[in-house]
């Protein structure tokens, strides 16, 4: 089997991003504004403005997070799809039978392949970073509408 660290491409992939000349965004050091019931007829408008940036550093910054988090769902998925050909082919070369002798069923193999120990490790992995990323991009969208509200209340702002 493959060495675990052959899996973990994403030091490359930041690398080349970086010779791309694609800096990750840093963490904003302030919470991200959420838009709240009479916040947008109580604030000025340099303060619509001072939000609008920091919800678009935010974004940025939790877009980010959110790609880094399909990624490594990308990464673990290939890893149980190569512990599954490898386990089939090992199988196969041994006539696809079980210890009694008999044809293994397609449960049958499945069961091996999914009883792997590295493969429960990665299913639990993989579970772990599509929460997060489903939890992300939940807050993203958040983001993004609320990003969208106050351009609209900027522009209106800006006929009065």
């Amino acid at each position: 089997m493959m060495e675990e660290n052959q899996w973990d491409t994403m030091p490359w992939v930041e690398e080349q991003l970086v010779n791309m000349g694609i800096t990750p965004p840093t963490e904003p050091q302030y919470p991200c504004p959420g838009i709240e019931p009479g916040t947008l007829t109580t604030i000025s408008s340099s303060q619509y403005t001072e939000t609008y940036e920091r919800l678009l550093n935010w974004f940025g910054y939790m877009g980010e997070k959110t790609a880094y988090a399909k990624s490594m769902v990308l990464q673990c998925e290939n890893e149980m799809k190569y512990i599954e050909v490898v386990t089939k082919k090992a199988l196969s070369d041994a006539g696809n039978k079980g210890p009694d002798g008999k044809k293994l069923t397609a449960d049958a193999i499945t069961l091996r392949v999914e009883s792997d120990p590295r493969y429960l490790e990665l299913m639990l992995i993989s579970q772990k970073w599509r929460q997060l990323r489903d939890g992300l991009k939940g807050r993203l969208d958040t983001i993004e509408e609320n990003l969208k509200v106050v351009s609209r209340q900027i522009e209106i702002r800006k006929l009065e």
